[in-house]
């Protein structure tokens, strides 16, 4: 079954409804080769966002590799995902290195500023540790100008907490 997805892939068209179809089959094998001709078919900015969903949903080391790949070539085309992979840097299981490693191919300018909103907020996400550690695995990844924008929105809501009263 997974050649024959590979073989569809050739025809664009007619290939990418049963390829996204395929991603949620039972078989990893069935799963990698229909990531694979998506990322194949022509349309890699949609078929990267197609394949990263279905790794976030099942967990899908293999296609999750497969999406990154196109995130390498496309690091604009999966901007809407932003917010879910920020929220999977507070999860601390195999979820968390693969949200770190998708955001890193990411554009910077679409991934640090939501980044920074989180961390700076006074509840939720932002105040957890295994979040924070996430969130500085992936400013190493980004560089210092990322770094220092994260570091004064730290601050600044640690300033924030000092003030409010108990």
């Amino acid at each position: 079954a997974s050649r024959a997805l590979a073989e569809l892939a050739r025809d664009c068209q007619l290939a990418t409804p049963p390829l996204l179809a395929a991603l949620a089959d039972a078989d990893w094998e069935v799963r990698v080769y229909a990531a694979l001709a998506l990322l194949h078919n022509g349309n890699e900015r949609s078929a990267a966002e197609s394949c990263l969903r279905s790794a976030l949903n099942k967990g899908d080391a293999d296609v999750w590799l497969i999406a990154t790949r196109g995130l390498e070539r496309f690091p604009d085309s999966c901007a809407n995902l932003v917010p879910e992979l920020i929220e999977r840097l507070g999860i601390r299981n195999d979820s968390q290195s693969y949200a770190t490693d998708a955001l890193s191919h990411l554009a910077a300018s679409a991934v640090v500023p939501q980044l920074v909103a989180t961390l700076a907020s006074q509840d939720g996400l932002g105040t957890r540790p295994v979040f924070r550690e996430g969130a500085h695995q992936l400013l190493e990844k980004y560089g210092p100008d990322a770094r220092d924008a994260i570091t004064a929105a730290i601050d600044l809501s640690k300033e924030q907490r000092l003030e409010r009263p108990l």
